[in-house]
């Protein structure tokens, strides 16, 4: 009895078993086939929505094209609208009231005072007639003025590269000293806190006939030198002016040198690269930016260096130092305004292109480093 119901629980639970898995294999097929059906139709629609795209893409590729080209041509036909647009801007308006009590200032003692040289080198100077180019035409044949030009340039020459290179070469060298390099800065800075009247008559001390350098001349058995009223006036004046603008030169070196990061060399320690290899492609890369400045006020303040000589050797020194400032200070005794104006827009000129190609020079080797 109990036998005969044990089988016929087994056979009930093996027809449920069966009887399940054709509704799995059932359920499995259906789905599959629905799957398939949704995949195929919404494949369908995909290609059907791609084909209807495929126009409407291809139209608003035209139409931007379209735009680009026309704000090409606008911008073609208005080339200076875009840079000056800026100054419009509610920000751009600011900085120009910034700059407002500058830009007056610079006009009212530099700009309308050069716009009236530039007036004067086309009239006489006395009776204000206009002559037109006769001025610069009697300016160019001048021979002072050949000589005070060809001085100039000379000086010029000389004095800026060196001055570049001996304030660096000091600025790296204070730049790698950790507890003296305050006292070397107050030692260099020196000479420009001294008055030009004091640097006259320590010149006069020094370069005079009967001077103090020649008595040490004297005492070593070496002849004694003309410093001041020969040709070593020159050298004179180039020494005076590296002497006296040395230390602001090597302070503005020194501040883009600490403007380099310190990680920077240490990387590059890291890699195996030596002083010289850190000084060639991390250093003067970095501070040749600043090198332009520098160069810059170089030239500005090579033009100064005739109050020391006017005061140490006159108006007319000895040819050799004999500049264009001289040459400007006795036509300004004479009332030669005309002559002055005519030159002073010649060296105005010869000034500006110049700085114009040391910036070209250096904003490319900017780009190449």
């Amino acid at each position: 009895m109990v036998i005969a119901k044990a089988e016929k629980n087994t056979l009930r639970n093996e027809t449920v078993a069966k009887s399940a898995t054709d509704v799995i294999a059932t359920a499995s097929t259906e789905t599959a086939a629905d799957a398939l059906a949704t995949a195929s139709t919404e494949t369908a629609t995909v290609a059907a929505a791609t084909d209807t795209a495929r126009p409407a893409a291809s139209a608003t590729v035209a139409a931007e094209a379209k735009t680009a080209a026309s704000a090409i041509a606008t911008a073609s036909t208005r080339p200076f609208a875009r840079p000056f647009a800026r100054f419009f801007t509610r920000s751009g308006i600011k900085g120009l009231v910034w700059l407002l009590p500058s830009l007056v200032g610079v006009s009212v003692l530099f700009a309308i005072p050069f716009i009236d040289v530039i007036r004067r080198s086309f009239l006489q100077s006395i009776g204000g007639r206009w002559v037109g180019l006769a001025n610069y035409n009697t300016v160019i044949q001048n021979e002072a003025f050949h000589l005070a030009v060809s001085n100039t340039a000379l000086f010029t020459a000389i004095c800026i590269p060196l001055l570049l290179v001996v304030s660096f070469v000091i600025a790296v060298l204070i730049h790698r000293q950790k507890y003296l390099s305050s006292l070397f800065k107050m030692g260099f800075l020196l000479p420009m806190a001294l008055p030009v009247v004091a640097v006259a008559v320590l010149w006069q001390i020094l370069f005079d006939y009967n001077g103090i350098l020649n008595n040490l001349f004297t005492n070593l058995g070496l002849q004694s030198q003309h410093w001041l009223d020969g040709p070593m006036a020159f050298w004179v004046l180039v020494g005076g002016y590296i002497w006296r603008n040395l230390g602001f030169s090597i302070i503005l070196w020194l501040a883009a040198l600490e403007a380099i990061p310190e990680k920077i060399y240490e990387a590059a320690r890291l890699d195996g690269a030596g002083y010289w290899a850190l000084l060639r492609h991390i250093t003067l890369p970095a501070v040749l930016p600043a090198g332009f400045t520098i160069a810059v006020l170089a030239l500005i303040n090579s033009f100064k260096v005739f109050r020391e000589a006017y005061l140490v050797a006159g108006s007319y020194p000895h040819e050799s130092m004999y500049t264009i400032q001289h040459l400007f200070n006795n036509w300004f005794t004479s009332l030669s305004f005309d002559k002055i104006s005519a030159a002073a827009v010649l060296v105005s000129i010869v000034m500006f292109a110049f700085v114009l190609l040391l910036y070209r020079a250096w904003g490319n080797k900017d780009e190449v480093s």
